[in-house]
């Protein structure tokens, strides 16, 4: 409390251009902060607006019943969702694990992910898909 008074004191005991320039520092790191609080606060309604409870991407009718499972994770789609995968065959790839081959993709889209030993305490992914086609590799 101190340290606030003695701040008031300073500025009060300020020059007008001295005042004038904290003012304008205040209002643009106010506007900033608010836009980019506006900026995350719309980005997370827009997403959690676009996915499922399960996390998955809603595609098709929201209302439709989700009674069809995925055999290889159990999640559970939509008929119109179960009709783009259900007569593929999954396919499973191997996924190097090395520091250098950082950063994978498409490991989030697999429907299973296992993380084996390989060598030399190096590890590997095996990426099961079947219902989400992805780019895959490091």
């Amino acid at each position: 409390m101190k340290k606030l008074k003695m701040l008031w004191q300073r500025y009060r005991e300020s020059s007008k251009k001295k005042k004038f320039l904290i003012a304008v520092i205040l209002v643009i790191f106010l506007l900033a902060s608010g836009t980019l609080g506006f900026l995350v606060a719309s980005n997370l309604y827009a997403a959690n607006k676009a996915f499922s409870p399960e996390g998955l991407l809603i595609s098709g009718n929201p209302r439709e019943p989700r009674n069809f499972p995925n055999p290889i994770n159990g999640v559970l789609y939509t008929q119109t969702e179960a009709d783009k995968w259900k007569d593929n065959l999954p396919l499973a790839v191997v996924v190097e694990n090395h520091t250098e081959a950082r950063p994978q993709s498409g490991l989030s889209k697999a429907d299973l992910v296992y993380e084996a030993l390989a060598e030399g305490g190096i590890t590997r992914f095996l990426a099961i898909y079947l219902s989400a086609d992805s780019r895959l590799g490091p």
